[in-house]
């Protein structure tokens, strides 16, 4: 009896091993399936795409924001958008410190007054983008989104992205300085492109490839995805797509 109960413990010990096994080769190929790395022909560019947090990379990180380049909290810009994640976390949650990183830097740029009840009444041009720093973070603001001056709602379509895109890249060549370049998943929140998720993702790596094969962006661009969008965009076939 003390031996069938020695062969079971064994046998139940290389059963376990043979599951570790299993579930190690299982995370590699989970890991393999949330990054890739898109070399852009004739160019030095690399575009990488992965699951992670978009502000705990290195470099310039792209944030949209709306044409008014809005700084207050709940309304006109939720504190849930990455637009407000960067006023409550990096600017204190205080209005004034965000619109003065950013009307120093917009100083050049030309603008409209729009009157509004509430909210900041510069209104800029879709694809403006400002450079601002906050510490060791650095960001590049750019307006993608158009704002109902009575609901305050934003809203975006895809001509309105593309400008955007455009505006950011530009922007994006001169200030840089050879640093990183950090996407999320852009039209992908409250401001409304319309499109899915992996549509999206086909049409920022589109814009960025095309754009480079006119002129650089810089060495190295990172589209960054939140996880929450893992069941919604298949990497394995954006790879096959692409690389």
């Amino acid at each position: 009896m003390y031996g069938n109960k020695k062969r079971v413990f064994i046998s139940f010990d290389i059963d376990h091993d043979e599951g570790t096994k299993t579930m190690l080769a299982n995370q590699a190929k989970l890991a393999d399936s949330c990054h890739i790395s898109i070399k852009v022909n004739t160019s030095d560019t690399t575009l990488n795409i992965y699951y992670g947090d978009i502000f705990e990379q290195k470099g310039y990180t792209a944030i949209s924001v709306n044409e008014y380049f809005d700084s207050e909290l709940g309304e006109p810009v939720s504190e849930h958008t990455l637009h407000g994640m960067v006023i409550k976390k990096y600017f204190g949650g205080h209005p004034e410190s965000f619109d003065s990183a950013v009307q120093t830097d917009l100083q050049n740029y030309s603008y409209e007054e729009v009157e509004r009840t509430r909210g900041n009444k510069k209104k800029y041009s879709i694809g403006t983008t400002a450079k601002v720093t906050a510490n060791e973070h650095k960001f590049l603001l750019f307006a993608l989104s158009y704002t109902d001056i009575q609901t305050l709602k934003a809203s975006s379509d895809l001509s309105t992205m593309i400008i955007a895109l455009h505006g950011l890249f530009k922007r994006s060549r001169e200030s840089t300085g050879g640093e990183k370049l950090n996407i999320p998943l852009i039209g992908s929140g409250i401001s409304g492109v319309g499109l899915p998720a992996t549509q999206l993702l086909q049409l920022i790596i589109l814009s960025i490839i095309d754009e480079t094969k006119k002129k650089q962006i810089c060495k190295v661009i990172d589209l960054v995805l939140h996880k929450s969008r893992f069941d919604e965009i298949d990497l394995e076939t954006i790879k096959r797509q692409w690389v």
